[in-house]
């Protein structure tokens, strides 16, 4: 389908969806929650009929309308919302065709930063504010779930159940399952999101279950990253739930670990030696960790040549190569990594800027709100995959961090996550204490 009728005939559903949102906004809230992460997870299956990126734009606004309509009290309050968010995504998605006319370079940066994010990050914000927050997190733990028996499936048979994904690939001769996804480790990435939901919100054989079934997803994606983050997770959890005591030190806890984190992330860019110019070892796993040992230290000479970064399209081609035994790889094309992709791109405003989401998400983290969890484990996995890199992922980030930033202080989750839960019309201006809640494209991996 042509780009234009595409986008023409989206449009046309969000009109319709946005009126439809006016008169019944709670059941159209749960329905836009499936949606939007059905076209967060599975992007190759939308591709089949529509472009993926203009759906996922719509469903988004669709859905912070859905949100925003449950909490206005009035049909006319209501329309307003609904205009409103409809113009505002008709416009940017028009300006869109227009940047992938000049150049589709522009055009991909523009929809990602101008478009996405800020879509994403209103729903998630809209989510927790109006109380739909738990729809979310079952419809992303069900897709989850059938994606990792999906998964499973693909690794039985040995190939990929919808062809064509151009980073189908293999590791030591075994398949990599992605399923309906953009790349295998995005795959995982989501399943780790999803894995919090499992974790938090439900409870006995069905936690156990959906946790097993989660950790087969992951191992079918043979990432290495994605299978340490969920087994720490769900350790760490499992200690938390075991020792009700360590509560009482969970401000500590995040204390220490933020300290941490933001002493320990600028060692990242030295720890490597400056002259490191090449992958030696002729192993897939091995060089792929080499590989990224060696762009930390390209990221340190970008910094001091370009502190500003190279812009959002990145440094140009054969700006920094490195040698291997599958030949010259250019890092313009692969960064396998949030934190070196964002030095690359945006120096040190960009790192200033990943620095301040760190804190936000440490120093938002409830021990009994998956989505603060969710923000910080797609975090870490900026640590060895560009999450900027990927629709999918950036999505669900920004989506995490909408929801981290409308935390209220003053409502427990149990009130939050409610199917019947009230919205929030506006902040309490005392917090009230609550004993639960003081608490490019990768390479292999």
């Amino acid at each position: 389908m042509a780009p234009h009728i595409a986008l023409a005939g989206l449009l046309v559903v969000l009109a319709v969806g946005a009126l439809c949102g006016v008169f019944v906004p709670r059941v159209f809230a749960n329905l836009m929650s499936v949606l939007v992460v059905t076209a967060v997870a599975w992007p190759r299956l939308y591709e089949l009929a529509i472009p993926p990126r203009f759906a996922l734009a719509v469903f988004l606004a669709l859905g912070a309308v859905s949100c925003a309509l449950c909490l206005s009290a009035t049909v006319a309050d209501r329309t307003l919302v609904s205009v409103i968010v409809l113009g505002f995504t008709g416009i940017v998605l028009v300006a869109f065709m227009g940047f992938q006319v000049v150049t589709g370079a522009i055009g991909d940066s523009y929809f990602r930063y101008f478009v996405l994010v800020p879509l994403s990050m209103a729903y998630g914000y809209l989510l927790v504010r109006s109380g739909r927050i738990a729809q979310m997190g079952h419809a992303l733990l069900a897709v989850a779930v059938v994606s990792s028996l999906l998964a499973v499936v693909e690794r039985v048979t040995g190939g990929p159940i919808l062809t064509g994904n151009p980073f189908d690939e293999l590791i030591d001769g075994q398949y990599r399952a992605s399923v309906f996804s953009e790349h295998t480790l995005v795959l995982s990435s989501l399943i780790v999101g999803a894995l919090t939901v499992a974790v938090v919100a439900t409870r006995g054989a069905t936690r156990v279950t959906a946790i097993l079934v989660l950790f087969a997803g992951i191992a079918t994606t043979f990432s290495r990253g994605a299978l340490v983050l969920a087994g720490v997770y769900v350790i760490a959890a499992a200690v938390w739930a075991g020792v009700p005591g360590i509560r009482r030190h969970f401000s500590t806890v995040k204390v220490a670990a933020l300290g941490l984190v933001l002493v320990a992330a600028p060692l990242l860019f030295v720890w490597q030696p400056l002259d490191v110019n090449g992958v030696t070892s002729s192993d897939p796993t091995v060089a792929s960790a080499q590989y990224r040992g060696a762009i930390y230290a390209v990221a340190l000479d970008s910094l001091r040549t370009h502190p500003l970064g190279w812009g959002p399209t990145g440094p140009p081609k054969g700006e920094y190569t490195l040698r291997s035994a599958f030949g010259t790889l250019d890092v313009s094309d692969t960064v396998d990594s949030e934190l070196v992709h964002t030095a690359l791109d945006f120096g040190y405003v960009g790192l200033a800027l990943l620095a301040a989401i760190v804190v936000v998400v440490v120093c938002r983290l409830r021990a009994d709100r998956w989505w603060s969890h969710m923000a910080l484990l797609i975090t870490a996995v900026g640590l060895y995959l560009s999450i900027h890199s990927w629709l999918s992922l950036l999505s669900l980030w920004a989506i995490a961090l909408g929801a981290v930033v409308a935390n209220p202080p003053s409502r427990s989750s149990a009130e939050l996550t409610d199917a019947g839960s009230p919205p929030i019309l506006q902040r309490s201006a005392r917090p009230v204490e609550h004993p639960d809640t003081s608490t490019p494209t990768p390479v292999r991996a």
